[in-house]
């Protein structure tokens, strides 16, 4: 009988969000920053801000226009969103941080 495979090594973290109902996590760096998005308080369940996570904890990157989001980060740290609410959808990587 064969062994059973070891499972993988792995922590989950809560992220928590910016007061408001939810977050998503989209991209991790070296470093263990993450970005994504999260509801700032009173925001239920939208704009969606951009949001970069770290040691220091939750940082609300701003928006232009209604929401975004930040969907990449370089070990750099350069976070990079993909979406932005303009007159018109429009995608793009622009850097936010």
């Amino acid at each position: 009988m064969a062994s059973p495979a070891s499972a993988p090594a792995y922590t989950v973290t809560d992220l928590g969000t910016l007061g408001g109902p939810a977050s998503e996590a989209y991209d991790v760096n070296e470093s263990g920053q993450v970005v994504g998005g999260a509801n700032p308080a009173g925001s239920a369940p939208s704009p969606v801000h951009p949001c970069l996570w770290s040691s220091s904890g939750a940082r609300d990157l701003g928006v232009f226009g209604h929401e975004g989001m930040a969907r990449a980060i370089n070990n750099s740290g350069h976070v990079f969103d993909g979406l932005r609410q303009l007159p018109r959808q429009e995608a793009f990587a622009q850097p936010l941080a």
